[in-house]
């Protein structure tokens, strides 16, 4: 052996690139780049076997400045079977071939292969987290636009103090956008002011439940002051009519997205309440009793037996307190000390909770009813979108 020699590795374009010498840095020029079938260590790249010359022959066609007589082992870099480079290692000139070299060079260009490979793996592997890492931030600088959309569309605290003497709303989306939503407007019709709220809970959450529920946001917006007046029932008769033309497009490709919807029409002067609810029901406490009234079981959508939406009149009196909530609350998951297992808060448990609510400060109702539900939540993960809403007559 002649203790001279150089690495090559394999690079994008297919060529060998010269990444270490020793003892032949004249190489570093003329040896930079070697194309596949170009001079031995081409050859290599080219028939994947190995060459041996005991004396440089017609194959060495790059001669350097000052080549004096040599000879060669020039061994390919293998995994599988690509090669990966190639390591060329000089013998003084008629030097016999030597099988335990060989092998022994063959030993060497198997280390180099595995560590040429965890190197290319682990090049890859950190331009993929990098890919990932930018299209994470795409998608979340998405969600976050998303979300300000969305709020955007909905009413805040301010919003509703101008409505109502005392209001709250408790809105917590599973994912980062939500499938459920709330509403509040004021309609004059005729010179008689009406007040209109009411909550919806779009099939599904996330992105697909978000898109939803923009849609129906701007659809009940659209009735309320399109045809101003309308009593409960009939705007869910026409959102049941929208929401079936909208998804019609394609007769082949006709969803069957649904939506729970409540609408409440209230009349502050003549202390009347209209609510119609499809799937959703409204309760009133008043007086340290919990009175019910019940949305007809029906989605606003396509449904096989659709009926007709129920409206319900109602007197309210001075201190009601009018609750609407979407079926995430009921649904969460939460761990029972009393029967030491995870099980759902149910709707049982709802209507408890809305009756302690009645002997203290409405002021505090929210903060109450959001402790008592983080409290029953802890880490347990969201079920379904959570929306809460509140005013006091």
């Amino acid at each position: 052996m002649d203790k001279k020699g150089v690495l090559f590795i394999k690079n994008s374009n297919g060529d060998l690139e010269l990444v270490a010498q020793k003892n032949a840095k004249i190489l570093e020029k003329s040896c930079a780049i070697v194309k596949e079938g170009q001079c031995l260590c081409g050859k290599v790249l080219q028939s994947k076997e190995n060459i041996f010359c005991n004396n440089v022959d017609h194959k060495h066609n790059i001669i350097p400045d000052g080549m004096t007589p040599h000879g060669h082992y020039v061994v390919p870099i293998k995994k599988g079977n690509e090669v990966l480079g190639v390591l060329n290692t000089y013998i003084k000139a008629d030097t016999p071939f030597n099988s335990l070299v060989e092998e022994y060079l063959e030993g060497i260009a198997e280390l180099l292969a595995r560590r040429i490979q965890a190197e290319k793996d682990m090049k890859q592997i950190e331009e993929q987290k990098t890919i990932i890492a930018s299209t994470l931030k795409d998608l979340t600088d998405s969600l976050n636009y998303a979300t300000l959309l969305q709020s955007s569309l909905l009413p805040n605290q301010k919003t509703l103090d101008k409505l109502f003497n005392k209001s709250y709303f408790i809105y917590l989306p599973k994912d980062v956008v939500s499938g459920d939503f709330y509403f509040a407007h004021k309609i004059n019709k005729e010179g008689v002011e009406y007040k209109y709220f009411g909550i919806g809970d779009c099939t599904g959450h996330g992105i697909p439940g978000g898109f939803l529920s923009a849609m129906s946001i701007e659809a009940v917006t659209q009735i309320l002051f399109d045809m101003p007046g309308l009593t409960p029932e009939r705007i869910l008769e026409v959102m049941r009519l929208k929401s079936k033309m909208r998804f019609a497009t394609n007769e082949d490709t006709a969803l069957n997205d649904m939506l729970d919807l409540s609408v409440c029409r209230y009349d502050e002067e003549r202390k009347e309440l209209m609510f119609s609810g499809a799937n959703l029901d409204l309760y009133i406490a008043r007086r340290g009793k919990l009175l019910k009234y019940k949305g007809t079981r029906n989605p606003v959508g396509h449904y096989p037996e659709e009926i007709p939406f129920e409206l319900h009149t109602i007197k309210v009196e001075e201190g009601d307190n009018i609750y609407l909530f979407t079926d995430g609350i009921n649904d969460q998951f939460g761990y029972s000390e009393e029967k030491k297992r995870y099980v759902k808060f149910k709707r049982k448990g709802v209507e408890q909770l809305l009756l302690s609510l009645q002997n203290k400060p409405f002021e505090k109702h929210k903060t109450i009813l959001y402790d008592f539900f983080l409290d029953w939540k802890k880490d347990t993960p969201s079920t379904d979108d959570v929306t809460f809403f509140c005013i006091q007559v």
